[in-house]
């Protein structure tokens, strides 16, 4: 009677289980195999292969489970699977795009860190110079705050960096028009040195005149001031004045457009250019009055020995930061040319950039020499020799 018992009751959890794994009730890819393992099991306890009516256990048509094929179409499950390897690729698909893009911040990463590298070496080792001397310029600007500075220098790198992309280095007045525009040198000074403002201001007298117009035209009043503030601060990195107690004390600097003779001349903080120059120059005026701007704001800058330099020391030191800024004219003297080593301008230009090749950092050194007086000992202390032993030196050089 217990035997009967435990046989009714295993049967009819049979029955239970039936229902849970039958094909037609179930979408699970195993069902089939699940229910005919069930169906076995039945027929073990029940002694029987064909439900006797009133029975439990599972049931099949002609007492035989069905198979596979005979089995209900499955639309859900096949649903369920297409949905399954449509998010098992999409995910697939995502986790690629991650990955390429952690290799891509990686190496936005590297270059920035590289970039800064590069340039705290180039202020080390003086290659700005030698980026200025193929014809590198900065540009200044005065920004309200520190944050704003360095975004502003962010900006305006990411357009240098198109600039110079756009050239193709084999023309040099195109090199140099890029270079002229390009603030990737002041990117490097603003974020090494504070900025110390100097007011600039242009004022044209000639807008009206005939020769006034090519000034407004072909070189401009806003060209100017960025030329005027970028000449500055090229002119404190060749004379090495990173701290402002090196430099003169002057705040604002004015550019006077006239009608007059010659070329320019600076005079208390103003330089004054001829509107009749600029207008009967032949040639590229804008990179000319640039190389013209340079020179005078050197005298703006520049340490004369409180009046007691040579004359044609002082213009030389004003031709040689035109020199290294990449704006020496086509009419100048070639190097070694020249009678006397003062006699000013270019050929005193060359000369110094001579005697800076003996000593890097020459003519800094110099102009901080002349700030309370000068001799021509300077020399001497500096290079070891007497100015006419280095001018003889100089000649011999280019057998001249």
């Amino acid at each position: 009677m217990v035997m009967i018992l435990c046989a009714a009751l295993l049967l009819q959890g049979t029955r239970k289980l039936s229902l849970m794994v039958h094909p037609e009730k179930s979408s699970h890819p195993q069902v089939y195999h699940a229910f005919i393992k069930l169906n076995k099991a039945f027929k073990d306890l029940d002694k029987s292969h064909v439900k006797a009516p009133g029975s439990l256990g599972p049931s099949f048509p002609h007492g035989q489970p069905p198979l596979p094929s005979q089995l209900p179409p499955q639309p859900l499950y096949q649903a369920s699977k297409q949905r399954e390897a449509t998010l098992e690729a999409a995910l697939a698909e995502k986790e690629f795009a991650e990955e390429e893009c952690r290799k891509k911040v990686d190496e936005a990463k590297k270059r920035e860190a590289s970039l800064e590298n590069d340039l705290a070496n180039m202020w080390k080792n003086d290659s700005v110079q030698a980026l200025y001397s193929k014809g590198g310029k900065s540009q200044e600007h005065r920004w309200p705050n520190k944050e704003e500075d360095k975004n502003r220098s962010r900006r305006q790198y990411d357009k240098c960096s198109q600039q110079m992309g756009d050239c193709d280095g084999n023309n040099e007045d195109e090199a140099k028009q890029v270079f002229t525009l390009s603030p990737l040198l002041l990117l490097l000074l603003s974020s090494i040195q504070p900025t110390h403002a100097v007011d600039y201001q242009v004022i044209n007298n000639a807008a009206n005149t005939p020769v006034g117009k090519r000034f407004a035209n072909e070189v401009g009043i806003n060209y100017s001031r960025d030329t005027l503030s970028a000449a500055t601060t090229f002119i404190w990195r060749i004379f090495q004045q990173a701290n402002p107690v090196d430099r003169k004390g002057v705040q604002k600097v004015t550019l006077i457009v006239e009608s007059m003779g010659g070329v320019a001349y600076a005079l208390n903080n103003e330089i004054h250019l001829s509107a009749n120059y600029v207008a009967g120059y032949s040639g590229n005026v804008k990179i000319e009055i640039t190389g013209v701007l340079y020179h005078e704001m050197t005298h703006v800058w520049q340490w004369n020995g409180n009046g007691r330099a040579p004359g044609g020391l002082i213009e030389g030191v004003a031709d040689y930061v035109r020199l290294k800024a990449g704006y020496a004219p086509s009419h100048w003297v070639k190097p070694g040319q020249g009678g006397r080593w003062d006699q000013g301008y270019d050929v005193t230009a060359y000369f110094l950039d001579y005697c800076n090749s003996l000593r890097n950092g020459f003519v800094a050194e110099l102009n901080k020499k002349m700030r309370n007086g000068y001799s021509d000992s300077f020399f001497n202390d500096l290079l070891g020799k007497s100015v006419d032993q280095l001018w003889s030196d100089y000649k011999a050089k280019y057998n001249s």
